[in-house]
């Protein structure tokens, strides 16, 4: 039997307020959804004291059709959230809640509960590491068990919710896809080349990402120690913020490297630092599917990786880019210098690893699968 209902509303919850993977998966969800078919609320963590949200700009002025709801809270585990998302809830009515990131599948789940209102959680990345007995691994565990579906963004995170306990038939793979909004254009006088003086005939290998410990950023900066002493014309710029950005720089700065190794901080427009760089890396020491990664290569830029999460799933070591091993800044520092001086071989890697992206990771088939497990989730699909 099939159940119509006029539309569906879903209430995506978010607790980061900058613009990362998972934020980047919420707005191109929102902008791609069928609009006859669904309605997008977006619950968006705030800090009491904070006069801005990175996120919370980027929504409202991205022209997607959701409506935007502030989630004060005054430290990260408030409880106060609880009763802002109840709140929500009660003005909304949606028929399903999407949380991404753990604390909002805490409070995610409790209010599903309450109102009896279909769940979904992505699990966008997660330690393998963890051991069985931590209070982090019992309480994730507890938490997730609880959802009817839970999004895998990759085959690895699959392996570990199952092997957390979870049941298969509740997790669902959906691969993330890059988040894009104009292709590449070949140039080496960017903007952003312009903006620090970096000349055309320079090199520039960029790191792309939130400046926090599990992103490599400080084994980034080292083995761009080890690489600067082979070139003469090369940089190395970081994109992003983070509590590791301060120490990061005061560091480069005490070793005389301010130069060459530039911090640009957070920048909406990735495609415009793609268009920029020679060299993309991503040092991670934890990953699920990064859309950094997709996008780098969708835009032809020869990348680098550490084999971490999902990441091996995306590339072929040597084929479409190559892959390292996850604190080891030696083997990532030759990587570096391998691929500046071959570079001719990493731009056809580069070109296919555009060619896996653009036949693997299509928005429309992405878009599709989220839009069926709605359905599922939903109601308006089943049988009888």
């Amino acid at each position: 039997m099939v159940c119509e209902r006029k539309k569906i509303k879903v209430l995506h919850l978010v607790a980061s307020p900058a613009i990362g993977g998972a934020e980047k998966v919420i707005l191109s969800l929102t902008r791609n959804l069928n609009r006859e078919r669904f309605d997008v609320v977006i619950g968006i963590s705030i800090l009491s004291k904070e006069k801005s949200n990175v996120f919370w700009e980027e929504a409202a002025g991205a022209g997607i059709e959701a409506v935007l709801e502030p989630i004060r809270i005054q430290h990260r585990y408030s409880i106060t959230q609880l009763i802002d998302l109840i709140r929500i809830i009660r003005k909304h009515r949606p028929h399903i809640i999407h949380t991404h990131g753990f604390k909002t599948h805490f409070f995610g789940i409790i209010a599903a509960k309450i109102f009896k209102i279909s769940s979904v959680a992505t699990v966008h990345g997660m330690y393998s590491n963890r051991p069985k007995a931590s209070l982090l691994f019992t309480t994730r565990y507890f938490v997730l068990r609880k959802f009817r579906k839970i999004i895998a963004v990759s085959d690895e995170i699959n392996n570990i919710l199952v092997k957390m306990g979870i049941s298969y038939s509740r997790i669902v793979t959906i691969r993330n896809v890059p988040f894009i909004r104009e292709m590449r254009i070949e140039s080496n006088n960017s903007s952003l080349r312009k903006e620090k003086c970096i000349s055309a005939k320079t090199k520039i290998v960029g790191f792309v990402g939130r400046l926090e410990h599990v992103k490599g950023c400080s084994q980034f900066v080292k083995a761009a120690y080890k690489v600067l002493p082979h070139f003469s014309d090369l940089n190395f710029v970081i994109f992003g913020d983070g509590s590791k950005k301060n120490k990061l720089e005061e560091e480069v700065t005490s070793r005389g490297y301010e130069k060459k190794i530039i911090f640009y901080g957070f920048r909406k427009k990735t495609e415009k630092i793609f268009n920029t760089l020679d060299c993309f890396v991503l040092p991670s020491l934890n990953e699920g599917i990064p859309l950094a990664l997709l996008e780098a290569m969708y835009y032809g830029v020869p990348v680098i990786a550490t084999c971490v999460g999902g990441v091996p799933e995306v590339i072929k070591d040597h084929e479409s880019g190559i892959l390292v091993h996850p604190n080891n800044v030696d083997e990532l520092a030759k990587a570096m210098i391998e691929t500046l001086r071959n570079f001719d071989a990493a731009k056809k890697r580069a070109l296919v690893a555009k060619e896996t992206i653009s036949n693997n990771y299509s928005i429309e088939k992405w878009i599709n699968n989220i839009e069926n497990l709605y359905k599922e989730l939903s109601g308006v699909i089943h049988k009888k």
